[in-house]
């Protein structure tokens, strides 16, 4: 099946696309773009770093990206699926309320892929085939029937996830390394807008800080304060794009002293004012400095 585009003619934005994955060309170095990836990988394996993590996948897998998520798939052999992009406005739902129907398919969450069953698969591309079919009647323009097909296929993909987080336990058996990943991963996701100190995390783990940084940095390569930058310009990203929080709002949210210190601190890790970054990714989809 031939790559699917649809785009808003007054904006330029990208409103939905749909292709076919036979090589990791278009995901295999970082980007900003203002809209959701969901990757279905029918075969192959792989390895994909987003945030500050990795994981492998092999066959049958869902990957899922939210805008301004930095993601990269490497090491991959003999990949085959499909690519699902879109901007949140195609589902004609509040940001917010979009963000709480299906952000735990992706926002705060370490586990950012789900392994499926054949028959999941083949529900999923049942959805795609049906998709490709309406966008071959639709003329650049997005139907009702896809917008239908593209919450059904969240719906679908939300179901899967909290039936296997139900019925299993992803953490029984990784060896230790990981689960001290795990386990640091979860402590920030919970903590990062009010511990902002390696001595909590340190407390919260029984461990020094000389112990807890040694283990990031093998873990991660990388310390525990980037890590928590790292978190704290996503979570800005995300509220930047996604709502219409003042820059004040915005420092409140994230634990900041006051906006002053919020836009010195995204200025530092972003080289761009947090004002001129919402400006520039709500007008249009483009690489920012990385």
């Amino acid at each position: 099946m031939p790559m699917a585009t649809i785009v808003d003619k007054q904006s330029g934005q990208l409103k939905f696309k749909l292709f076919p994955i036979k090589n990791v060309a278009s995901f295999d170095h970082k980007r900003h773009v203002n809209y959701y990836t969901i990757l279905v990988i029918a075969k192959g394996k792989g390895t994909g770093a987003v945030d500050f993590s990795e994981f492998i996948f092999l066959g049958k897998t869902l990957l899922f990206f939210y805008p301004f998520q930095q993601f990269v798939l490497r090491n991959c052999d003999d990949i085959e699926g499909y690519a699902i992009q879109f901007h949140h406005s195609l589902l004609a739902v509040p940001e917010k309320d979009f963000i709480s129907s299906f952000g735990s398919l992706d926002f705060g969450d370490w586990y950012t892929h789900l392994n499926l069953s054949r028959v999941e698969l083949s529900v999923f591309y049942n959805i795609i085939d049906k998709m490709y079919d309406d966008l071959q009647q639709c003329d650049e323009v997005v139907s009702n029937t896809l917008m239908s097909l593209l919450s059904g296929f969240l719906d679908k993909a939300f179901q899967v996830k909290f039936y296997k987080n139900m019925n299993s336990d992803q953490t029984t058996n990784l060896p230790s390394q990981l689960l001290f990943g795990v386990y640091i991963r979860e402590l920030i996701e919970a903590n990062f807008t009010t511990a902002y100190r390696p001595e909590l995390y340190a407390q919260l783990c029984k461990t020094t800080v000389k112990k807890i940084e040694s283990d990031c940095l093998l873990y991660f390569d990388k310390t525990l304060i980037q890590l928590l930058a790292e978190r704290l310009i996503l979570e800005a990203n995300r509220l930047l794009y996604l709502t219409n929080d003042s820059m004040g709002q915005i420092a409140d949210i994230l634990g900041f002293k006051n906006e002053r210190v919020f836009a010195e601190f995204f200025f530092e890790s972003s080289q761009i004012s947090p004002e001129l970054f919402r400006s520039l990714v709500r007008g249009s989809s483009i690489d920012l400095p990385t």
